[in-house]
């Protein structure tokens, strides 16, 4: 059975996210210089050592669509174009303490990031959904800022394919 299109025109998608995706790119620019500049000689060695490893599950993703590189370009531009919007919503939960709507914007948005075989954004994601749930928010803050380091990279790497 054909997976259903998104009814979006994906051209559109691609130029509304392209001043978000600008600044996920200057972002992950600047923290690889600020790594990189900081670091000895060996890191670079190591570095040059390791294949780099990927956010995003390719094969996976693409299983979830039935192999239709295009819809999932266009799942991925819908995914980047709710980002901000997913992430506001976690912010003001830790902000206002709100246990509850931590636990559901966590929920969903782990749902979403999954379809993309995203493990670490997934991970994060689940400790604020647990966090929220217990109503144990003590490190909500520095949870977000995993999820939020995950998602850059995610993003980055969906806004490529």
């Amino acid at each position: 059975m054909a997976s259903p299109r998104c009814s979006r025109d994906p051209h559109r998608l691609l130029y509304s996210i392209d001043l978000p995706y600008v600044q996920l790119r200057r972002q992950v620019h600047q923290q690889l210089h600020d790594k990189t500049t900081s670091s000895s000689p060996e890191f670079h060695r190591q570095m040059s050592l390791q294949p780099p490893q990927s956010a995003v599950d390719r094969q996976l993703s693409l299983t979830h669509v039935g192999g239709d590189v295009e819809l999932l370009r266009e799942i991925a531009a819908l995914f980047i174009e709710d980002c901000p919007r997913a992430l506001a919503e976690l912010r003001q939960a830790v902000e206002q303490q709100d246990a509850s709507k931590l636990e559901n914007a966590a929920h969903a948005l782990k749902g979403s990031v999954a379809n993309f075989g995203a493990q670490d954004a997934v991970d994060a994601a689940f400790r604020l959904e647990q966090m929220g749930r217990s109503g144990t928010l003590s490190e909500s803050a520095e949870a977000l800022g995993a999820l939020e380091h995950a998602l850059l990279t995610v993003c980055a790497e969906l806004a490529a394919l």
